[in-house]
């Protein structure tokens, strides 16, 4: 394989593994850190919001650069920024 497609898709695992962390396994492994306001975490916002800016960008990065090339690229971070999306939308 590529090394560049190596790092296209290391571009795409590590916003995944952030949400799985954040949202699946941090509040199971250390519950009370985060940042808080009051008595509400949102941290969770914070990271959706960052989260998807990121796969916005990188989206436009793979339509913009060889989009024939990244199409399987472009899919995956659109379905994942859709992901992120209906994510925020529950959080908010």
């Amino acid at each position: 394989m590529k090394s560049n497609k190596l790092f296209k898709i290391t571009l795409l695992v590590i916003p995944t593994m952030l949400l799985i962390y954040i949202f699946l396994t941090r509040d199971k492994i250390d519950p009370g850190s985060g940042v808080e306001s009051g008595s509400y975490d949102v941290s969770q916002m914070y990271i959706l919001v960052s989260t998807g800016l990121y796969l916005l960008m990188l989206s436009l990065i793979f339509l913009l650069r060889d989009t024939r090339g990244n199409v399987l690229f472009l899919l995956i971070a659109i379905l994942l920024l859709v992901i992120t999306a209906t994510m925020a939308v529950h959080v908010f």
